[in-house]
């Protein structure tokens, strides 16, 4: 049988305890989960025998999962969010799939809203000319493609099934429940900002890439996440995203020019329709990728 080790960055929350209790109750048990917390924190739960505190000196979300990284045993290293919930038979269902792929590879649930259980995964219709246009905007000719990562650097979600079992290959996974094997890890702290690690999936994707690891989200194979909250400082939210989508264009060398025009088409989006519905405290709807 199989070994996982599942590596979960926290603040040590008490959310984090409903998480582990979670997944500890599926059908498939972790050998090892390692909680990475920064150093001046303190966890005030008590934690069960096959979880271990680890303490690490910075406080950020990739740098204390790389911590737990280099420490993971198990030939399988699972990567959680501390309030990610799985499903009963999601880490089974995983570890099957990982088992069985034939080339480098790592495997992603479907994510659906803990609340809602829609999925996270926003599917653009493309009859308007507005959509067409920040699509093309964001994507060239091929406007909208699920699944792929765009020429600014944002992210179109996979389309899947609920009522296959085939996995669906994706240039790019969202970081908040991903299974690979240990060896193909990215241990470095490679997120260049402090503060909450906007976009930091999209530039693990990146990384991931250049050691030539596939990415799939399996299909009938589920894991809850909370919905984003809409604060009211959304817009230099905002700006923190795009800095990071930035630093990502720059990385892997696509074209600035394009990423300019979509940051000021987000930007404009933002303080012409979205900031006027928050302060309205109408529901937040709208959203360019």
């Amino acid at each position: 049988m199989s070994k996982v080790t599942v590596v979960i960055p926290s603040l040590g929350n008490m959310n984090l305890l409903e998480t582990i209790n979670i997944l500890n109750s599926g059908t498939f048990i972790p050998d090892e989960i390692l909680i990475c917390v920064p150093v001046n924190k303190k966890v005030e739960f008590g934690l069960p025998t096959n979880s271990k505190l680890i303490y690490c000196e910075k406080k950020s979300q990739v740098a204390q999962r790389a911590e737990g990284f280099r420490l993971a045993k198990s030939d399988f290293v699972l990567q959680l969010d501390d309030d990610t919930h799985l499903a009963e038979t999601c880490l089974e269902k995983l570890v099957e799939r990982l088992v069985k792929s034939k080339d480098n590879s790592a495997v992603a649930p479907i994510i659906l809203n803990s609340e809602t259980k829609e999925s996270i995964y926003k599917y653009e219709n493309l009859d308007t000319k507005f959509n067409t246009l920040r699509h093309f905007i964001a994507n060239g000719p091929e406007l909208y493609k699920p699944g792929v990562i765009t020429k600014v650097g944002s992210c179109f979600g996979p389309k899947f099934s609920v009522e296959s079992d085939a996995i669906i290959e994706t240039e790019w996974v969202a970081g908040c429940c991903v299974l690979h094997r240990r060896e193909n890890l990215v241990c470095d702290d490679y997120y260049p900002f402090t503060g909450k690690a906007y976009s930091e999936d999209l530039i693990a994707s990146y990384l991931y890439k250049l050691k030539s690891i596939n990415f799939y989200i399996c299909n009938n194979t589920f894991c809850f996440t909370p919905p984003a909250a809409v604060g009211e400082s959304s817009f230099m939210e905002l700006i923190k995203e795009l800095r990071a989508r930035r630093y990502y264009i720059i990385l892997s060398n696509k074209h600035s020019l394009r990423f300019y025009i979509y940051a000021g088409f987000r930007c404009i989006f933002e303080l012409i329709f979205n900031i006027p519905k928050r302060l309205l405290h109408r529901t937040h709807v709208g959203y360019v990728q």
